[in-house]
């Protein structure tokens, strides 16, 4: 009765390329949680390492493994925070290396895929999100503009109708989150390694700082938009060419006569 719309169901290799991609996304999120724990129990004895990156360091961790202790070595109860530290050490340790060997595989399937090679021609778009672009997107037809792509990644404001009442809300925030994450998370890289990326986002932010929240989902959206169609056409990147304004309609009937 053509009642139903058919659903994409990818193929069984892709599906588990979708999993493995996932899945280094959740150990990236378990790891940052370990480091929070460790964060915390240093911040507790007084001992908190200052920095950013620095304190994930080979000699900041050569540091905390000298604080730390195995747990049966813990023999009065104020040392018993060394052994929490042995232990979310061992588990930090573990994550690295199940993330590095992710890395290698995934990195490995990548470089033997032309589509994500293709996007990765982007300046600031590397490998981990171009897999995943092309995992998700799968068959790139079946979009058939920008906005179906933007709205299937949930990049696209929530309409809200109520009698005369038509208004935009935020992003609807629909499909796989990680890949919006990972789409903010480059939008703001290119403010550093893409030229027009970075020219995109001072256009729509207008140099105010309460909009450059809204101006990096903003650029991430057209960074998918980009994405889609270099596979659909199968092209590699080039500086997108401006569109020529259409007059309005007033304008056209007065040309016109």
């Amino acid at each position: 009765m053509d009642q139903l719309w058919p659903v994409h169901v990818p193929e069984k290799a892709v599906r588990e390329w979708r999993s493995l991609i996932l899945y280094r996304h959740k150990l990236i999120d378990r790891r940052t949680s370990v480091r929070n724990a460790i964060h915390s129990i240093l911040v507790a004895q007084g001992k908190a390492i200052p920095g950013r990156r620095s304190v994930w360091s080979d000699d900041a961790m050569s540091q905390l493994a000298e604080l730390a202790r195995p747990l049966s070595e813990c023999t009065t109860m104020q040392e018993l925070w060394r052994g929490h530290l042995k232990m979310e050490l061992e588990h930090l340790d573990e994550l690295c290396q199940r993330i590095a060997e992710l890395d290698r595989k995934l990195d490995a399937l990548g470089q033997a895929d032309a589509r994500v090679r293709r996007l990765r021609t982007i300046p600031g778009v590397g490998p981990r999100l171009s897999e995943l672009v092309v995992a998700m997107i799968d068959d790139p037809k079946r979009f058939k503009n920008a906005r179906q792509i933007s709205a299937y990644a949930g990049l696209v404001p929530r309409r809200y109708q109520s009698g005369e009442m038509d208004r935009s809300g935020r992003i609807s925030k629909a499909g796989c989150g990680k890949l919006r994450k990972l789409l903010t998370e480059i939008a703001w890289g290119m403010l550093r390694h893409n030229s027009y990326g970075a020219a995109v986002f001072n256009r729509i932010s207008k140099g105010q700082k309460t909009r450059r929240k809204q101006a990096a989902v903003a650029l991430g959206r057209k960074v998918l938009c980009w994405c889609w169609a270099m596979l659909r056409d199968g092209t590699e990147w080039h500086v997108p060419t401006p569109r020529p304004k259409q007059p309005r309609r007033a304008e056209a009937l007065a040309a016109g006569g």
